[in-house]
């Protein structure tokens, strides 16, 4: 049932097309309502009002948010970025982080744009599925640890680390990691590197009529946010 605050917030953008809310839960209720009262414009609004907000710290709460609804794609997108840009302070969350549902643990562990190391996606990874209990099965572990591209890891992290993981003592766990990318025994090609870590940069250049005028303008490309900036 939707808090008499909602309902009068969405009351009052209905009259007004403007409504106020007292803090990020109730931003989030308002949301919630809006979709539940197929109130299309107000949902909008609110959602533009969430992405304004996005940061670590919230990233994974509106991004899952947006999915349950489900009709919030450049949300669901702008939340998604967020978590990728900041994975380290997302893990560091913790609770945050353990509770997330697995559909986005699976999403941000393959996705190439992840700022972050090959064992940070490890050890995120592994957190996750400690936080459990029960503990998933063997299957799903090897299905989310999967995601981690284990030829890129240090020698001395996959023989004192990953290869001493409890998690992954297991038939199942065993075979993946004989099977991964890179690490098989008849495999060729190293998996790439992530590009979330990396820099794409464009120093000056020509512009104008005829490219007449000389540029002297640096700007960087972040792939973890899909944007360029100013350097």
């Amino acid at each position: 049932a939707l808090s008499t605050a909602c309902l009068k917030a969405c009351l009052e953008f209905a009259y007004t097309g403007e409504a106020e809310v007292a803090d990020e839960d109730a931003l989030a209720e308002l949301l919630a309502g809006a979709a539940f009262l197929q109130m299309d414009e107000l949902l909008e609004a609110a959602a533009e009002a969430y992405v304004s907000r996005l940061a670590a710290s919230n990233a994974l709460a509106v991004w899952e948010l947006a999915d349950r609804i489900g009709r919030l794609p450049r949300l669901a997108e702008a939340a998604a970025k967020a978590a990728r840009a900041n994975f380290g302070e997302v893990v560091a969350g913790g609770e945050a982080w353990t509770a997330a549902p697995a559909s986005i643990v699976r999403s941000l562990l393959e996705d190439d744009r992840l700022r972050a190391s090959e064992e940070e996606v490890y050890r995120a990874g592994v957190a996750w599925l400690q936080a459990h209990d029960p503990p998933p099965g063997e299957e799903e572990v090897a299905a989310l640890l999967s995601r981690v591209r284990f030829a890129l890891l240090p020698r001395e992290f996959l023989n004192g680390v990953v290869m001493e993981e409890p998690l992954l003592d297991t038939r199942v766990g065993k075979q993946m990691l004989l099977e991964a990318p890179g690490l098989a025994i008849m495999s060729t090609a190293r998996p790439r590197p992530r590009t979330g870590g990396m820099k794409l940069y464009a120093v000056g250049g020509l512009s104008g009529p005829g490219a007449s005028a000389v540029l002297s303008s640096v700007e960087r490309y972040d792939p973890a946010v899909g944007a360029w900036e100013a350097v």
